[in-house]
């Protein structure tokens, strides 16, 4: 039995914490925001800190296939907004585009860009 532990907690995969920092631009507007989320083979989970927040601005739930990445994202001050982000990402850069998505309940302004760079 103790054997069969150690082998199992061996083989056992370790999440590795990824993280990026750089801008959201969105009607003329920069702001800088940190993003951390780990990946459970291609698909993708994390938060987001606009700004030097504490606590998280808002997640995304998504998937990276090769380089393309796409997410949803949750804003947490507005509740019940969501967006859609298409975009790429490697060793180095994540960049992509942001909307809105159509039909939400409540006015959930414009979309615009990530522009982030890996911290290690």
């Amino acid at each position: 039995m103790v054997v069969a532990l150690l082998v199992l907690s061996a083989c056992a995969r370790e999440d590795v914490l990824i993280e990026f920092e750089g801008t959201i631009t969105t009607t003329g507007l920069v702001v800088p925001v940190e993003f951390r989320f780990l990946t459970y083979g291609q698909a993708l989970r994390g938060d987001y800190f606009l700004a030097g927040a504490k606590t998280r601005s808002g997640r995304a739930e998504g998937t990276i296939e090769g380089t393309e990445l796409s997410m949803a994202i949750h804003e947490e001050r507005d509740p019940g907004c969501v967006f859609d982000f298409e975009g790429s990402i490697n060793d180095e850069e994540l960049v992509g585009i942001f909307e809105p998505r159509e039909d939400q309940e409540i006015d959930c302004g414009t979309g615009g860009t990530w522009d982030l760079v890996r911290v290690y």
